[in-house]
């Protein structure tokens, strides 16, 4: 696994790769920490958090967690890794638009998601 601080480069680079402009009211941007999150709604120790959208008094901010990745993703390639980073940059940006433009659609996929996990 690679170490916090590639991973923190790596994002960086992702979102650096992505227009400005969908980053709009993101007051918070992109932010790496350092712990693993466990879904609260899992069935066992087998569902983690890789990046949350947060939106709140504070303002709107991307979160990855360094800690799931690791739990997820030890053995994997820098090359594994760092896709995985973009897909999750891209998904929790895509959450954030959403929210701004009313639009839930991706919040009904990650309920459907979770009803395939739980077996619904």
């Amino acid at each position: 696994m690679i170490s916090i601080d590639k991973f923190i480069e790596i994002a960086g680079e992702i979102v650096d790769e992505i227009p400005d402009i969908l980053f709009k009211e993101l007051s918070g941007g992109v932010v790496v920490r350092e712990e693993e999150m466990l879904h609260p709604q899992r069935k066992r120790d087998d569902l983690y958090i890789l990046g949350e959208y947060v939106r709140n008094h504070s303002g709107m901010t991307i979160l990855l967690f360094y800690g799931s990745f690791v739990r997820m993703f030890e053995f994997e390639s820098t090359e594994f890794i760092t896709s995985k980073i973009r897909e999750v940059v891209r998904h929790e940006l895509r959450h954030h638009m959403e929210g701004l433009s009313g639009i839930k659609d991706l919040e009904i996929e990650d309920q459907e998601y979770l009803e395939r996990y739980w077996g619904k």
